[in-house]
């Protein structure tokens, strides 16, 4: 999609999901379904040079690193375990971060590529957790009743969106990223979630129920940081 909403297609055939951008923009990691799981692929960002990275693994949610030498991914474990790993893109290694007995999914970087937040089940409800790049010294930040998913590290690194239903519905909420000064964004006039933050900060885009044609479909929304100016990009 362009900034205008307009939408180019890059793949074709098996269903693709999850995409992430390279740091410098030329490509894009995602996943692609099949009869023997889910796997993640790279591909120019004009649909060209499509290569597949890691087969097979039942991949769910990817996240291209800062440094742009890593691509971590989360695994669709079922309802107990689902962990999260990181692939080398230079040494085809693969190392896993989380650890057993607990759903992890859903990481995002610090802008620096130092440290990631992620969505957990490890205290019994989903909240955000924060790692150093290798899956070491995790520590919570979330603790709202009604639970937090999808974080998103601002680009310069002083804020996380995530989305919580603490208020009834599931809303986007800004906090620190110490964890501190929670406060709500969006109203609850639909369920908004995977929220995404713009280069300069000011804006968040999320995906939403508000205004759709079909109950099962989603368009994208934009609200700026201050709660206000909240715009529907897309139309389905």
């Amino acid at each position: 999609m362009d900034t205008l909403g307009g939408s180019v297609q890059l793949t074709n055939g098996i269903s693709a999901g999850s995409p992430s951008w390279s740091p410098d923009g030329l490509r894009i990691a995602f996943t692609r379904s099949s009869d023997s799981g889910s796997s993640i692929y790279v591909v120019g960002r004009d649909g060209s040079a499509l290569s597949e990275l890691v087969s097979g693994v039942q991949a769910g949610a990817v996240a291209w690193s800062p440094g742009g030498n890593t691509i971590a991914y989360s695994t669709l474990g079922g309802s107990v375990d689902s962990h999260m790993f990181l692939f080398d893109l230079t040494t085809s290694v693969t190392t896993q971060l989380t650890q057993p007995d607990s759903i992890n999914r859903n990481l995002s970087w610090s802008p620096d590529g130092s440290q990631a937040v992620f969505e957990s089940n490890r205290s019994g409800i989903f909240q955000i957790y924060r790692m150093e790049a290798d899956g070491s010294d995790v520590v919570g930040l979330s603790d709202v009743s009604g639970g937090a998913r999808d974080p998103a590290w601002s680009p310069r690194g002083t804020q996380i969106a995530f989305a919580s239903s603490d208020s009834g519905g599931l809303s986007i909420y800004l906090m620190q990223s110490d964890g501190s000064n929670v406060q709500i964004l969006t109203d609850q006039a639909g369920s908004d979630y995977t929220p995404t933050w713009s280069p300069d900060c000011s804006r968040v885009a999320f995906a939403s129920d508000r205004n759709v044609a079909v109950a099962s479909a989603r368009n994208i929304w934009v609200a700026s940081v201050g709660g206000s100016g909240l715009r529907q990009v897309s139309s389905r």
